[in-house]
């Protein structure tokens, strides 16, 4: 039944923790054990739920519903089957319903029909980057099958974004050779077209960003790219980057902090509010400090973003001997987020 897929195709904006998107998710699952869905509809089904945790009962409900399907599944396609994994990207493998629809994909990535693009090998890979199981497990296999299918598809033809996606896919998981050829897709290309960016820095920072977690130079066309986003920022003053990149919350954590800089007597210039380092974004960088403060909303809490803050943390450190402090502001008023940012601020970041 298409129009149930459908259904479940147009939660992916929506987080999976919402009241009301529980509701939903409650309802459609008593629609969807005996409805009979192609492996199109399948794909659009795990696609809607790529903003889902599967810690939630319902999410792992509608995986333990889909996996009879995609067993039974007997003409998966390419372009099914990078939509179908594109749409664990929230999910941890430690979780069983995720790890036993691994498996059934396992047993099916080789017999996908029909072309396999570069661009649907990308997006699988995405939908794999919080998966972190030993080697020997079903996501071995899983990677072989895409390997395959990367060297029969038309990879030149791959956009600078979805290699990028295919790289971060990458960043937990072991495989040289399908991370060498999305490098050479990257370092042998041209920068993308302005329609394949979702803002005019966007896909530029997230190459820059995936390069560098890897050890690996930016291409010269890269770097001329990256520059001309730098000098973009630099030219912003602080209230420009306050407006167009901060969240109200964290307008009033700068006023905030501003503040609290005149009674320490520090300027309040040394705290850039939306600063680039290697194309990541800083809630707020304090330049003097060395110390990258960061206010954590929802979306940290899902396992691939709890990775990618690991690894910048990390990168930061290690390259620039920047500190990161994240304070998570989910469920909080505005009083509390302000006495955890004197906490902070008194007792760390301007402790004398």
């Amino acid at each position: 039944m298409q129009e149930l897929a459908n259904s479940l195709f147009g939660l992916a904006s929506m987080r999976g923790d919402a009241n009301e998107t529980r509701l939903l998710l409650q309802a459609l699952l008593r629609k969807i054990g005996n409805a009979p869905l192609t492996p199109q509809g399948v794909g659009c089904t795990l696609y809607g739920l790529q903003r889902m945790s599967s810690d939630i009962p319902e999410v792992r409900q509608v995986l333990a519903k889909l996996l009879p399907k995609i067993e039974g599944c007997e003409d998966l396609d390419g372009q099914s089957m990078g939509m179908t994994l594109y749409g664990l990207q929230s999910m941890s493998d430690d979780n069983e319903e995720v790890r036993r629809l691994l498996k059934a994909l396992e047993g099916k990535i080789s017999g996908v029909i029909g072309p396999c693009s570069g661009r649907h090998v990308c997006n699988a890979l995405f939908g794999m980057q919080a998966m972190q199981r030993p080697a020997g497990s079903e996501l071995t296999s899983l990677l072989r099958g895409l390997h395959d299918k990367a060297c029969e598809s038309a990879l030149p033809e791959l956009s600078q974004l979805h290699a990028a996606m295919g790289l971060y896919g990458l960043l937990n998981l072991n495989h040289s050779a399908l991370e060498g050829m999305l490098l050479e897709r990257i370092h042998g290309g041209l920068p993308p077209s302005i329609d394949e960016r979702i803002s005019p820095d966007s896909v530029t920072c997230s190459l820059v960003q995936v390069l560098h977690l890897i050890g690996q130079e930016l291409p010269p066309w890269l770097q001329r790219e990256y520059s001309f986003v730098e000098n973009e920022r630099a030219a912003m003053d602080a209230q420009d980057v306050i407006a167009t990149s901060l969240s109200s919350v964290e307008q009033a954590s700068y006023a905030h902090i501003c503040a609290e800089c005149s009674y320490f007597d520090v300027h309040s210039g040394s705290v850039q509010p939306g600063h680039l380092i290697d194309g990541f974004e800083v809630d707020f960088f304090f330049q003097n400090q060395h110390v990258a403060l960061e206010l954590d909303g929802r979306h940290h809490l899902v396992p691939k973003q709890k990775l990618l803050d690991q690894h910048r943390d990390k990168y930061l450190l290690d390259r620039y001997g920047v500190k990161t402090i994240r304070i998570s502001i989910v469920g909080l008023k505005w009083i509390d987020v302000q006495e955890q940012l004197d906490v902070i601020l008194h007792r760390t970041i301007f402790k004398q």
